[in-house]
């Protein structure tokens, strides 16, 4: 069971991404350390799962170490109806 901790330091606050920013439709570069902590496979996920949730789809990249590439787009419209036949 968790037990209540009397020190006066608050735990660490969860980091938050400008997803309004970033969804924006514009190349994004982003930092390992800098603009996200988690390791960069997590961090593209995050992305993938973000564009899942807003209803679009993310390309991401990754040119060197600890750099991810991104960008977000409008779902097409064949995207999201199954093929019919």
């Amino acid at each position: 069971m968790a037990e209540r901790v009397e020190d006066v330091s608050a735990p660490r606050r969860r980091r938050y991404y400008p997803w309004d920013k970033w969804t924006d439709g514009a190349v994004w570069r982003a930092k390992q350390d800098e603009d996200f902590t988690c390791s960069p496979a997590s961090f593209q996920t995050a992305l993938h799962l973000r564009a899942r949730q807003e209803g679009m789809s993310v390309a991401t990249g990754s040119p060197e170490e600890g750099i991810i590439e991104f960008q977000f787009s409008k779902k097409d419209a064949k995207e999201e109806t199954p093929n019919a036949e």
